[in-house]
């Protein structure tokens, strides 16, 4: 009988082990649900299009303007925003949107079979509790007495654990039931390229960056979209322009070295005349006699060989970039030397053609520069 009664831990052990696994594996969390969708727009007919806000403000693409002129050492921009818009109007619509639910690996299946067993295992514990004992006792009657107590023990771990394995695979059945959700919305449909209100717009508050090898400068644009800089020094120019303002200002030197060595010249010959002119009138009180004026000192001014200077060098046009954000940029040019008469006036034109979309998109610049008077191309940097 003792021998009996050790078995029945043992017994009730190997039933409820795979039980628990499952229950464990299978209720410790819901199973894992696997969500599709598909959206599908139709028309309403209930419902009329709508326009909003007046005709011209729905900007589609943004270019880019820019006119600068030169003052010397100082260049001034002026930027403005050229907008292009498009006619919008709003489509009434109805969203369908077709929810599908399902288990991953049919777990919930799997929930509903084991369930099933472990509540009929546990229902067949509770009603027989006899199947589920080895122990028995025999009293002096000789009547066999069954241990009853570990059937109804087995049998209630049983139905436990079939009702939460039932139980999760209801709740996973409510998750995963489809759905089809209804919304109205509206559609945007843009139609054809109008004239926007505001074709073109100042610039404001844009910070640029002006470029010229690997000299830099930043400064942000007013209320107008405008911008000053100060271009950089002569030693901060490309060594092309540098070149060229030496050479302008060794011919400059030249002239005023030639000019003076003239002027010297013409004031020794005044001089020499005005005293043989003096001598002759002594001479010409004494003995009244008229003699012809000398004409050494003008031969001599006249025998004296000019300076060959050659034609002035031109002034340059170097070539700078001002960038206006990390996508757009646009090419510029000034003149020097900036004390050159072609650098006080100075002025040129840029574009930027306007992108898709109505943020800010990189365009390709387009250059407009106007050739001032004295100005030449060749040799820009």
């Amino acid at each position: 009988m003792t021998s009996a009664r050790a078995r029945a831990p043992r017994a009730l052990a190997a039933i409820l082990a795979p039980a628990l696994a499952a229950a464990i594996a299978l209720t410790g969390g819901c199973a894992q649900i696997i969500t599709r969708s598909t959206v599908e727009v139709v028309p309403r007919t209930d419902a009329t299009a709508l326009g909003l806000g007046p005709a011209g403000t729905e900007v589609s693409s943004r270019g880019l303007a820019a006119a600068w002129k030169q003052s010397g050492d100082r260049l001034e921009l002026r930027l403005e925003e050229s907008r292009t818009c498009d006619a919008v109007r709003y489509i009434p619509v109805t969203r369908i949107e077709r929810v599908h639910r399902r288990t991953a690996g049919g777990a919930m299946w799997l929930e509903y079979g084991l369930g099933a067993g472990a509540l009929a295992g546990g229902l067949v514990g509770l009603i027989r509790p006899e199947l589920f004992s080895q122990a028995s006792t025999v009293t002096a009657e000789g009547q066999v007495l069954r241990d009853t107590g570990t059937g109804y023990r087995i049998g209630g771990v049983l139905t436990g654990i079939g009702v939460a394995l039932l139980t999760a695979a209801v709740v996973d059945t409510v998750r995963t039931r489809d759905e089809v959700r209804y919304t109205d919305a509206y559609r945007r449909d843009r139609g054809g390229v109008i004239e926007c209100r505001d074709p073109l717009v100042p610039m404001q508050g844009q910070t640029v960056e002006l470029l010229i090898g690997p000299w830099s400068s930043i400064e942000p644009t007013n209320h107008d979209g405008g911008a000053r800089f100060l271009l950089p020094a002569v030693e901060e120019l490309p060594e092309p322009a540098r070149e060229r303002i030496v050479a302008v200002e060794a011919w400059e030197a030249a002239k005023a070295e030639a000019e003076a060595a003239a002027q010297a010249a013409e004031e020794e010959a005044q001089r020499i005349a005005a005293e043989e002119a003096a001598a002759r009138a002594q001479k010409k009180s004494k003995s009244r006699k008229k003699t012809e004026p000398s004409t050494e000192a003008v031969d001599a001014v006249a025998a004296a060989p000019a300076v060959e200077l050659g034609p002035r060098p031109e002034p340059m046009l170097v070539k700078a970039v001002l960038r206006i954000d990390n996508k757009r940029a646009l090419a510029i040019d000034f003149v020097v030397p900036y004390a050159d008469e072609a650098a006080r006036a100075h002025e040129g034109r840029g574009a930027i053609e306007a992108g898709l979309g109505a943020g800010p998109a990189p365009g390709r610049g387009k250059g407009l520069s106007l050739k001032a008077d004295g100005a030449r191309r060749d040799g820009d940097e």
